[in-house]
Order: structure tokens, then sequence, then C-alpha cells
């Protein structure tokens, strides 16, 4: 349909390509979250493309802190790498 190799596609909407190739031979099924990403990628295959493409612009990144559970942030393009580091520096939001 799109011309891709097994490969291509996988890397291009961020799929796992031992996944994909359990789900065309038959091995393994797709979860439901899975087949309804696989239906946007048929209906406007462009369009998820460029959704990943964004997605892959946001980093997740673990905030040192010596809390039991390490909190994570999203890391926004729209941050300047001063305001980013001034934010870790302060550390964790108090609750």
């Amino acid at each position: 349909m799109l011309g891709l190799s097994q490969e291509q596609f996988a890397r291009r909407f961020n799929l796992d390509l031992d996944a994909l190739q359990n789900w065309e031979q038959g091995r393994r099924s797709p979860d439901r979250t899975v087949l309804s990403y696989l239906r946007v990628i048929a209906a406007a295959p462009e369009t998820a493309a460029r959704a990943q493409e964004v997605a892959s612009c946001f980093a997740v990144q673990s905030v040192h802190h010596t809390g039991p559970a390490s909190p994570r942030t999203i890391s926004r393009p729209s941050q300047t790498p001063k305001k980013r580091a001034a934010r870790q520096q302060r550390g964790p939001e108090p609750r």
C-alpha cells in the first residue's frame, strides 16, 4: 500500500519491527490501541508520520530527586536551556 519495507514502515510510524513481523506472520495480534493506530495510518499515512515526527521533538527527561519515585517532565522546544536548567535546580514542585 505505502511501498515501504517492514523496517521502513516500523521506523516511520514508530512501531517495533519484531512486533510488526509477528503480526504479519500471524504469530501475534496487535492490541486494540495498536489496531486503532494502524487504522489511522491506513486512512492518513502522511498525517500519522508527521505526528510521529512532532512527538519525537518532545523528549522525556528524568528529574533528579531524592524521593522514592522519580517524577518526569516533558521538555518542550519552547523552553530555553537556561529556563530548563533553572527548573531542574529548583527540584520538584511541592504538592
